[in-house]
């Protein structure tokens, strides 16, 4: 029977026409449903992965980290030492370049070469905060 709303149905006309039922939620027998869900858990924590793999994992992970740190060069001990190298290196272009010179043997080539080799150290002494 339609109310006085033009189509809508009354509260009191929905709770007549679905009487309560409860819901049948349907499981499979003989499962522990807090397993269950202890388990997707793992499951979705480690995206699938089991112990064994996970273990797999982390050992291959150790392992590259160690050949890495094996495979890296030894730094030097002190920046001034690597500051006393680069400039050592850039002496010694400016003699070559002015031993060159005065045999006549520089060409504009040479020149530009070994001015933009001393401007890479001279950069690179900047950034190791000197100069």
């Amino acid at each position: 029977v339609m109310g006085r709303f033009g189509g809508k149905k009354l509260a009191a006309d929905i709770k007549r026409d679905n009487p309560n039922e409860p819901e049948l939620i349907l499981t499979r027998p003989g499962i522990d449903r807090e397993a269950e869900k202890d388990r997707l858990a793992k499951y979705f924590e480690f995206n699938g992965k089991t112990e064994q793999k996970r273990k797999e994992e982390r050992d291959w992970f150790v392992q590259k980290t160690k050949a890495a740190e094996k495979d890296k060069p030894k730094a030097e001990k002190e920046p001034n030492e690597m500051i006393d190298k680069i400039l050592k290196e850039i002496e010694e272009r400016q003699d070559w370049l002015d031993e060159m010179k005065s045999l006549g043997a520089a060409t504009e080539k040479h020149e530009e070469t070994i001015k933009a080799q001393i401007a890479a150290r001279m950069h690179t002494v900047r950034s190791l905060g000197y100069a």
